[in-house]
């Protein structure tokens, strides 16, 4: 009789224990997926992405813009510096990445105003590149200009045209990209074009 109050007693007082220690822990949850997109941290050392680092804002605070690589996808995220050292997300975006067309070359600061360009072109046979101008305006983000260049043809008298399209359009809002204007058509190209 006594060994089984011997027993009872033991696991008792082992349970009781076991649950008292489980009550300090406190378990951690993980991130959600939108957190970690939108933490800078994320994007460093992450073979999918590369950053670049210079003012966008025009504000003296370097800030980050984190693209995917080519044939990597089409996100683009702007992360404006602070002062203490820390990036927030400003704009989420794509990086005019085209599956089967353009990809993404470089991302390169607008001298002497807020905002970036794009730089995409076609990987193949051809020319075919597209500057995108992206500015900061009254804390709105617009796609200011699109700058085309391609070639008439592949013959030794081609010429390079250079098509300056005003967009103006936010890419904030959606369907932004519907909007876009294209090159101008071959036939009206030389009249709309800048010839080199």
């Amino acid at each position: 009789m006594k060994n089984i109050f011997l027993f009872i007693a033991l696991t008792l007082g082992f349970t009781c224990s076991s649950q008292h220690k489980n009550k300090g822990i406190v378990k951690l949850r993980q991130p959600s997926a939108e957190t970690k997109r939108s933490s800078f941290e994320t994007y460093i050392n992450n073979e999918y992405y590369f950053i670049k680092t210079f003012d966008v804002n025009k504000d003296g605070i370097s800030d980050k813009i984190v693209s995917n690589k080519p044939y990597q996808g089409e996100n683009l995220f702007i992360f404006l510096g602070d002062k203490q050292g820390k990036y927030i997300l400003a704009l989420e975006t794509r990086n005019f990445s085209e599956d089967g067309g353009n990809v993404i070359n470089d991302i390169l600061p607008i001298s002497g105003n807020k905002g970036f360009t794009i730089i995409t072109s076609f990987p193949d046979r051809g020319y075919y590149e597209k500057e995108y101008h992206i500015i900061l305006d009254n804390n709105t983000w617009l796609l200011k200009n699109i700058i085309y260049k391609t070639m008439s043809d592949i013959s030794q008298d081609a010429v390079k045209y250079i098509c300056d399209v005003p967009q103006n359009i936010d890419i904030q809002k959606s369907g932004w990209t519907d909007k876009i204007i294209p090159i101008p058509e071959e036939n009206v190209r030389a009249k709309k074009c800048r010839v080199e």
